[in-house]
């Protein structure tokens, strides 16, 4: 391993991320975080390489995709603290041998690789990018729509998970205190492992002490910032937004539609907790034929996308797209809307629109309002005043306020890079 200065290329370190799920057909944003992070750290002189699961059941085995060289980890449930065995891990990282590893998201994987870097002295850095950390299901909220402050006991957290369950059959039954204990109680005997007792055994002493040992724990929102250190109690935890890749930056070739139509957007996971029903009632409720509803996203709950799809009778959807085809879509839009339902850490898609110049407005939670000005937030779950919002900016009685520019994964790579070769001189 050499480092030099790094405005050219010249930084050769082997970097292994790891994180929940690669490869072909993973689009979300933790997985475009790593692969414009690794693109940029390749162009620095980095040798980078990812190990994830495939909690899909997609049939990866490793390979190489997008110009990144990846393999694939068992997947062992959305209950996975530790994970596989450490011993697993040492033979990982014995073959891939990197100078750092960079864990982003450990769901599905568990934790013990760290365990394994540190028996064989490898130096670690986090990622944070979405809410595991403090919550099971990720999304950090309460069953009653509240935003939760992380992970408190077992059936506590089983009970909320049972209560916003995607399964209609297990949601109405937990709706009362009996049926909620005992849906709970399905949902531990499905998941635990054979043998065991509690389902997260020490949960939160186990992820504060992989926290705690890292050299940084980077936050891609200064939400996620907060949140950790106060129910982690760290003191290393940074700031650092991702960046994005050049694309974004690039001069736009499309146009917004023009003429009578106002194209609103949604771009991303067709599911609940993001809230893709709360602007279609809003836009039914509106009943304006000039407007047009753009949806573009995977189907993470097809029943729940078909119906939400079919509510506004304007509306096309464009299925899940690659981000080289986002950027191009995003220019078409007159405005784009976040309608989530649960915190989010640092929505990407604000981001992308920042750069594309592209208006924006969201929910009132604090992952979206750190970044947008209050004239372009709306009540939670409020489709009526998401309506009301709508109207207003389609009438030009307010201009819909636009995000700021985000930075360029290139910049980030650099500030990772003085993190890098802070740990190896550490060593």
């Amino acid at each position: 391993m050499y480092i030099c200065a790094f405005s050219t290329i010249g930084v050769n370190m082997k970097i292994l991320f790891v994180t929940m799920q690669f490869g072909p057909g993973y689009n979300q944003g933790t997985e475009r975080y790593i692969r414009n992070l690794g693109k940029e750290l390749i162009a620095y002189g980095c040798e980078v390489s990812v190990a994830g699961g495939d909690p899909e059941g997609r049939g990866h085995s490793g390979g190489v995709w997008n110009s990144i060289p990846y393999k694939t980890l068992s997947t062992l449930g959305w209950t996975a603290v530790k994970g596989a065995p450490i011993e697993a891990y040492i033979e990982l990282l014995k073959q891939e041998k990197p100078d750092i590893l960079h864990l982003v998201n450990p769901g599905h994987i568990g934790v013990n690789i760290v365990y394994a870097a540190r028996a064989l002295n490898i130096p670690y850095i986090i990622s944070v990018t979405d809410f595991w950390w403090l919550c099971p299901k990720q999304t950090l909220t309460l069953s009653d729509g509240n935003l939760c402050h992380g992970f408190t006991e077992e059936f506590t957290c089983l009970k909320c998970i049972a209560k916003t369950h995607r399964n209609p059959t297990i949601n109405f039954a937990a709706k009362t205190e009996i049926g909620a204990h005992l849906t709970a109680q399905l949902i531990k005997s499905k998941n635990i492992e054979s043998g065991e007792s509690t389902l997260w055994d020490n949960r939160k002493q186990t992820l504060h002490d992989i926290l705690k040992e890292a050299h940084a724990v980077i936050c891609l929102s200064k939400t996620g910032q907060s949140l950790l250190e106060e129910y982690f109690k760290l003191q290393n935890c940074k700031y650092l937004p991702a960046g994005l890749s050049a694309q974004w930056f690039e001069p736009k070739t499309t146009a917004s539609v023009t003429g009578d139509t106002f194209s609103i957007g949604f771009l991303g996971a067709l599911s609940p907790h993001k809230g893709l029903h709360i602007i279609t009632q809003a836009l039914k409720a509106l009943n304006n034929e000039k407007i047009h509803l753009i949806v573009a996203g995977k189907k993470a709950l097809p029943t729940y996308a078909d119906r939400e799809l079919q509510r506004y009778k304007k509306t096309t959807y464009l299925g899940e797209i690659q981000e080289e085809e986002t950027t191009p879509l995003m220019d078409k839009l007159d405005l784009l809307v976040l309608p989530s339902l649960w915190p989010e850490n640092q929505p990407q898609v604000l981001l992308e629109a920042g750069a594309r110049n592209i208006p924006v407005i969201a929910s009132d939670i604090p992952g979206c309002a750190e970044l947008l000005d209050q004239a372009a937030l709306f009540p939670m779950g409020n489709h009526e005043a998401l309506s009301k919002l709508i109207e207003a900016i389609t009438n030009k009685k307010i201009v819909a306020p636009k995000p700021d520019v985000a930075a360029s994964a290139k910049d980030i790579a650099r500030e990772i890079i003085k993190e890098y070769i802070s740990m190896v001189k550490k060593t």
